[in-house]
């Protein structure tokens, strides 16, 4: 009796130990952090400057991945700068004349309108032609396609009516969307607003990412974090993903490595692939 009782201590001990073991098990070493930094303000909150700064704290300690990374980013602003310096000088210099002028290339003078004529179609591309999707139907049949579309929304939108929360969520990412109906972000907000009255935390996680992704003007990381904390809190680990990464960049929220970890953690357990996509690239890196 004794044995089974100390074996179950012991697994409940094991079981507690685990989430905290886990997220001790990477070398938190500052050229990392700063590393991982950057690719979050890069890739989430798209912020260029924050990912130049983080970057460049790396790379001065001799991470040889971020200074990579921040040279090919100059390289690219270097590139994109001569572009459009090119652009503006073609077009300084040379618009007025062109407009005026009837030279035209004569290969795309003899060949234009041949294309034009043309049935043939290059063999390489011709299984990938792209096809209007309305056009695989007759009229008649598209009608009816566009009808049955509106139909099941009226048929959901009854139901969010009646207090479905899960139609509500689902009729606001109708609206947000524009499909079948016109995007509306007035409808959109009302009916997320009432499923989250109603207790529906999908609701928290599609505002918060709304509001993050800055569907309708600039993002809100503010309002997204307030609504992302909310599903996150409720068990979405969806949301957890997310919030984790506010928590490493320290984004309206205290900066703390250990619990964005932990929240990755306990999401890629739940089979959350962006989880599990983080700690795969925060365990691949180098010391």
């Amino acid at each position: 009796m004794k044995t089974r009782l100390l074996t179950f201590l012991m697994i409940l001990a094991a079981l507690w130990c685990a989430p905290h073991a886990s997220a001790q098990q990477y070398n938190w070493s500052e050229r990392k952090v700063e590393y991982i930094k950057a690719t979050i303000w890069k890739e989430v909150f798209q912020d260029k400057k924050k990912y130049a700064e983080h970057l460049l704290k790396s790379a001065a300690m001799e991470y040889t991945i971020a200074y990579e990374d921040y040279m090919e980013m100059v390289t690219e602003m270097m590139a994109e700068a001569d572009t459009l310096a090119v652009v503006d000088t073609v077009c300084a210099d040379d618009y007025y004349d062109y407009a005026d002028s009837t030279v035209v290339d004569s290969a795309y003078a003899e060949d234009y309108y041949a294309y034009l004529d043309s049935t043939a179609v290059d063999t390489v591309s011709a299984d990938y032609t792209y096809v209007p999707y309305d056009s695989i139907y007759s009229n008649e049949e598209y009608a009816a396609y566009l009808a049955q579309k509106m139909n099941d929304f009226n048929e959901l939108l009854a139901k969010a009516e009646a207090g479905d929360t899960e139609a509500q969520v689902e009729v606001a990412v109708h609206y947000n969307e524009g499909d079948p109906i016109d995007k509306d972000p007035g409808k959109c907000f009302y009916w997320l607003d009432k499923a989250l009255a109603g207790g529906n935390m999908k609701a928290a996680l599609y505002m918060g990412l709304i509001y993050g992704e800055g569907y309708w003007g600039e993002p809100d990381y503010q309002s997204a974090y307030k609504y992302l904390k909310m599903a996150a809190d409720s068990g979405l680990y969806q949301a957890k993903t997310l919030i984790g990464m506010f928590h490493f960049v320290g984004m309206c929220c205290e900066e703390d490595h250990e619990k964005a970890i932990r929240l990755w953690h306990e999401a890629a357990q739940n089979n959350e692939k962006l989880a599990k996509k983080l700690l795969h690239s925060v365990s691949e890196l180098e010391n």
